[in-house]
């Protein structure tokens, strides 16, 4: 699993999995120092451990390690949120929509440029050709990571006290058929303020952890900070 990589060996040669749970740490001092309830920060915490699965896909690690490899334009956060939708379920977390939430988050955690909702929509325009080369084959690969992730969270969750956790889906689905669902306007959505916190927390987090940075720099005592 350490083979699979996150960042290239020119930059830190950074597995996957120590990518992914770094991140995930990251998120949980920052939802500490914030102090953000239970339920908000569960997202946040899921969200940031899921981000890069999609990395494991072979063009995105092809990539990584060949020079001047074409590959395709594969974007890992499309098939990072269509893993996590297609084989996560999850529990105990009581906010509508909480994978949509997660999921969105996930989707734009590298933004492009303008306003949320265009960034939402970029990834779907009719000359989109990418997502020909997200396919059920590509989830089948990353089904080792998902079962470690879960794991990793639910460890996680148990030693804070949530009640969230998380379990995998092995039943067929056919949610991802033209990934129709992504393109709900998360400007309409009735928590679209959780989906931008979330995806402030995982872009920060993100960030953190790329660049080796220590978070303990950036968090003070804070006032508790609702986002109901």
């Amino acid at each position: 699993m350490n083979k699979i990589l996150a960042k290239s060996n020119q930059n830190g040669g950074c597995s996957l999995y120590e990518h992914s749970i770094s991140t995930m740490n990251v998120a949980k001092k920052l939802c500490e120092w914030a102090k953000i309830d239970e339920k908000h920060s569960s997202i946040c915490l899921i969200s940031s451990l899921f981000h890069d699965i999609g990395k494991a896909h072979h063009l995105f690690q092809n990539k990584l390690t060949k020079k001047d490899f074409d590959d395709k334009g594969y974007s890992h956060n499309i098939l990072s949120a269509k893993i996590f939708m297609e084989r996560v379920n999850v529990d105990g977390i009581r906010i509508n929509d909480v994978k949509n939430i997660i999921a969105k988050a996930i989707l734009l955690h590298h933004p492009a440029n303008g306003d949320f909702e265009e960034r939402t929509y970029s990834f779907f325009g009719p000359k989109d050709e990418r997502l020909k080369y997200v396919t059920d084959d590509d989830i089948k690969i990353t089904d080792g990571f998902v079962d470690v992730f879960i794991n990793e969270y639910n460890t996680l969750a148990e030693s804070l006290g949530y009640e969230s956790r998380l379990s995998k889906n092995n039943s067929e689905s056919e949610t991802f058929t033209n990934f129709s669902f992504f393109k709900d306007n998360p400007s309409k959505m009735s928590n679209n303020h959780i989906l931008n916190y979330t995806s402030g927390v995982l872009r920060f987090s993100d960030i953190i952890s790329s660049s080796g940075d220590d978070i303990e720099k950036y968090t003070k005592p804070a006032n508790n900070f609702n986002i109901s």
